[in-house]
């Protein structure tokens, strides 16, 4: 039988949130395909070029003001749209500009005159994930005067096609010509005008001298041993950064100060390591702080502290249970996401079967099986429901009960999906992006008493949130399952081979 130590827990330390604030510029209504930095444009060599302007009005509301230093700027993309080479030229522009709308078929070399360039690169990329993509200023900041609008622009060079197409970005509300677009083989300078606009998201700077810590990379949840201790110093100030104390300790034992000294420019970052650290079995908690920031008192101490709790363990084989009356423990887990969470911590190494103690549910969460090394023809992971329920209430980006991304060799017995609130749309297992011999048997989802065609049963696609987009799956068993309500009941979306 497999073992499990304490109760687990992880802080995830990702994301695009670093600095003093970053801020929202608009009100996203909704998602669009062809309205962003880039789109889902035809295959092959392509040149698009894409720019909005973003009022005043709307700048304040969002909470910026004169004077503010902008570091970053990030898109939200939900969908899968991705380009897995490292090969793309990518520029962006920020320009203040007094009008709120542009002449007709604006030209792309009139609009990007005057305007500073803020990000390049000619060995880009874009993941074939959702979420925020950042773009940390590399060429120059960008001061706004608060009193003209800003206009952001965009150019994507990409030699050849788009690994994924299935790009969607949150955009405002259409305002008249607003925004202008256009792609081709080769650059083209005549602009369409349009009047939506992706939604935009601008990182501003402390006004003073301000030391962040904004990642801690290592050490990392793995098998017993020592490890280094690495985080991410970041200037989240307008002066330049050249001192800083760093603190840390590993699991409330303090170790020697580290005392950085170099040359950061606002919004530059750099990896520190602060030593190494033997970390045995078990839950180990990592904690840096920094302070004295060019020897002085730090503008935003909030930003200024990170911490990681790592599980270390062995890979998981053998029996377990899950029990909610129980703690996560010995050979239980309180939880479908404690087992979630071990398993993408530490893998498996032989066949894992968890057996739902009989009568102990409801249990009300939603639940990602990803990022789950060693599975294969000899490491396989089964859940026997044993007829307990699993519900949750979704939100319009997060509509799953059950997920899972990316994932082969996973079958899942005996278990009750029930509908809980929803927002948009909601779906009972989820089989997303990818996966492999997968099975799901005896299971009864039930959507009563909804009949909308965004509410599915066990839908399998390339996409967060539709069901009509492709992933690529194989070996896919469907089994005396029961579909109760609902506008979907089985779905499969994409290249794919199935028994149902």
């Amino acid at each position: 039988m497999g073992k499990i130590y304490s109760v687990f827990l992880l802080l995830c330390l990702s994301g695009y949130v670093y600095g003093q604030t970053f801020v929202t510029i608009g009100t996203a209504t909704s998602t669009a395909s062809i309205f962003g930095p880039t789109t889902s444009t035809s295959s092959g060599a392509r040149t698009e070029r894409h720019t909005g302007i973003y009022t005043v009005s709307e700048l304040s509301a969002a909470g910026m003001a004169t004077g503010n230093t902008i570091f970053s700027i990030a898109w939200d993309k939900t969908g899968v749209g991705g380009y897995s080479g490292t090969d793309l030229t990518i520029r962006i522009w920020l320009k203040t500009i007094s009008v709120t709308t542009f002449a007709s078929n604006p030209s792309f070399a009139t609009e990007t005159g005057g305007a500073t360039l803020v990000y390049e690169t000619t060995n880009g990329s874009i993941p074939a994930t959702t979420g925020y993509v950042q773009f940390i200023f590399n060429t120059n900041t960008f001061t706004w005067n608060g009193s003209d609008n800003i206009q952001v622009i965009t150019e994507i060079i990409r030699p050849s096609s788009w690994t994924n197409t299935s790009f969607s970005w949150r955009t405002l509300a259409s305002v008249t010509n607003a925004a202008a677009t256009s792609n081709g083989a080769a650059g083209v300078d005549a602009l369409a005008r349009t009047g939506t606009r992706p939604q935009v998201f601008f990182e501003i700077a402390s006004n003073g001298i301000d030391a962040a810590l904004t990642g801690m990379p290592n050490p990392v949840a793995t098998v017993p041993g020592g490890q280094a201790v690495d985080v991410l110093l970041r200037n989240t100030g307008n002066a330049i950064l050249n001192s800083a104390d760093i603190n840390w300790s590993v699991n409330g034992s303090s170790q020697p100060t580290f005392n950085w000294a170099g040359s950061l420019l606002p919004g530059e970052s750099v990896t520190v390591n602060l030593g190494s650290a033997l970390l045995g079995v078990g839950f180990n908690t990592i904690t840096a702080t920094v302070s004295n920031p060019n020897g002085s008192a730090d503008t935003d101490p909030a930003n200024n502290q990170v911490s990681k709790t790592i599980a270390i363990c062995n890979p998981l084989f053998g029996t377990y249970t899950i029990d909610k009356s129980q703690p996560t423990s010995g050979s239980n887990f309180n939880s479908f996401n404690d087992l979630a969470s071990f398993l993408a911590s530490c893998g498996v190494s032989a066949d894992v079967t968890v057996n739902v103690v009989p009568n102990s549910g409801p249990y009300n969460e939603q639940v990602d099986f990803k990022n789950i090394t060693g599975l294969g023809g000899g490491a396989s992971i089964t859940i026997n429901g044993n007829g307990n329920t699993i519900t949750a209430t979704t939100t319009a980006t997060d509509r799953y009960i059950i997920r899972l991304s990316d994932v082969s060799h996973f079958t899942i017995n005996n278990l009750v999906v029930a509908e809980g609130a929803f927002t948009t749309g909601w779906i009972g297992i989820h089989l997303y992006n990818s996966g492999n011999n997968i099975s799901i048997n005896n299971v009864t989802v039930n959507m009563n008493p909804s009949t909308s065609v965004l509410v599915g049963g066990i839908i399998a696609s390339g996409d967060p949130t539709s069901f009509t987009t492709g992933g690529t799956f194989s070996n896919i068993s469907y089994t005396n399952n029961t579909i109760i309500g609902g506008g979907k009941a089985i779905n499969l979306y994409g290249k794919h081979k199935c028994d149902h």
